[in-house]
C-alpha cells in the first residue's frame, strides 16, 4: 500500500547544510522523512543519476512506512535550481511546504569541488582550472569520465543562490516557504530547528544536541576511491538495466560501507586569487540575495578591498 503523500520538502541547495537538517528532522517523532534522500522526483529534467524513479507510485513508496500521527517530507537539494521542480511540487500539493537552505556561494562553490572530487566528477584537483574549464564543459569538452551528470561541474550555475531564490520566492507563496541562510543555522542550530518545526506546524521536541553530519571529509585512499566511482563510466542507456541496477547499489549500499575509510578533513585552501575572481563573479547573486532577504552579507566580501554597493 503507498503511503501518505509527503507535505514538506527541502529543495536545496548543496553544500548548504541540508543533510544536517534532513537528519535532525528525522528524529523528529512527529516526521517521517525515507532513507533514501534526494528522490529529486519533481526535477523531472534531470538524468537518471539522479532521478532515481519515474513513476509516481514509486516515489509514493518511498513514504510507505509513515504513520498516521507523522507528517512526511523528503529533501532533495537541486530542485532549488531546478526551472521544474518547484512548480511541480505544488502542482501535486498546492498547500506543500518547502524549506530553501543557501550560503555564500562562493564558500559552496569551494565546497562543491572538493565533493565533486571525492565523488568522482571532477579530475581538476585545482579549483582554478575546474572554473576555467566550465564553458568547454557546456559544449561537451574535458568532461571527466566520471561525471555522470556534467551539470555538477557548472559551478556557476549551480551556486546562483540569489537567482534561484528570485524564482523561488515568486513561486511560492510565503506562508508556505521558509528560507534558511547557513551562517544561522551554523551559529545557533537549535534555534533554526526550533523555527523549522514550528514552521511544519508541529510542537517543538525536546532535542538540545546537533551532532555535525556530512563533515568534509577525504578518502584515505584516493586511488581506490578512484577506481570505484569507475562504475559511472558504465551508466549508460546502451549498457542495460543491470548496470544501471548496479551503479545504484554502490551509491547506495555499497559506498556507505566505505566510510571508514574516510576521515573528516577541510579541503585545501586555494589561493587568495581565487576567492576575489569568485567574490566578483558572485557578486550579483549576492547582491539579489541582500535584496530579497533584506539581510545585510557585506561581510561576506573577505578577500576583496571592498565590498561592491548594493544594486539599485
Amino acid at each position: 500500500m503507498a503511503g501518505k503523500k509527503p507535505s514538506f520538502f527541502i529543495v536545496g541547495a548543496p553544500k548548504c547544510a541540508t543533510t544536517a537538517l534532513y537528519g535532525y528532522l528525522k528524529d523528529h517523532p512527529s516526521i517521517f522523512m525515507p532513507e533514501k534522500k534526494e528522490p529529486h522526483y519533481f526535477a523531472n529534467e534531470l538524468s537518471d543519476f539522479f532521478v532515481f524513479m519515474r513513476a509516481e507510485k514509486d516515489y509514493l513508496s518511498l513514504f510507505a512506512d509513515c504513520r498516521n500521527n507523522q507528517i512526511c517530507g523528503e529533501a532533495s537539494v537541486m530542485y532549488l535550481q531546478s526551472p521544474n521542480a518547484v512548480k511541480n511540487i505544488l502542482m501535486f500539493d498546492p498547500k506543500a511546504k518547502l524549506i530553501a537552505m543557501v550560503r555564500n556561494p562562493v564558500e559552496a562553490a569551494i565546497s562543491m569541488h572538493t565533493q565533486n572530487i571525492k565523488s568522482g566528477h571532477e579530475d581538476q584537483i585545482s579549483f582554478q582550472v575546474a572554473w576555467d574549464l566550465q564553458e568547454d564543459r557546456v559544449r561537451g569538452l574535458n568532461v571527466p569520465k566520471g561525471a555522470t551528470d556534467p551539470g555538477m561541474l557548472q559551478y556557476l550555475d549551480l551556486l546562483a543562490f540569489g537567482t534561484q531564490l528570485e524564482r523561488f520566492i515568486a513561486d511560492v507563496p510565503e506562508e508556505q516557504r521558509m528560507i534558511i541562510l547557513y551562517d544561522d543555522f551554523k551559529t545557533d542550530t537549535k534555534a533554526v530547528y526550533d523555527k523549522v518545526v514550528a514552521f511544519l506546524g508541529l510542537e517543538p521536541d525536546a532535542r538540545e544536541a546537533f551532532p555535525v553530519i556530512n563533515p568534509t571529509t577525504r578518502h584515505m585512499s584516493p586511488l581506490l576511491e578512484k577506481r570505484l566511482s569507475r562504475i559511472r563510466n558504465f551508466h549508460k542507456p546502451v549498457i542495460g538495466p543491470l548496470i544501471y541496477f548496479c551503479h545504484r547499489v554502490y551509491i547506495y549500499y555499497i559506498r556507505p560501507k566505505l566510510r571508514p575509510g574516510f576521515r573528516p578533513a577541510p579541503p585545501p585552501k586555494p589561493p587568495e586569487s581565487v576567492y576575489e575572481m569568485l567574490e566578483e563573479h558572485f557578486t550579483p547573486e549576492i547582491q539579489k540575495m541582500e535584496q530579497l532577504l533584506g539581510r545585510d552579507l557585506s561581510h561576506w566580501f573577505k578577500y576583496t578591498k571592498a565590498a561592491p554597493k548594493k544594486a539599485a
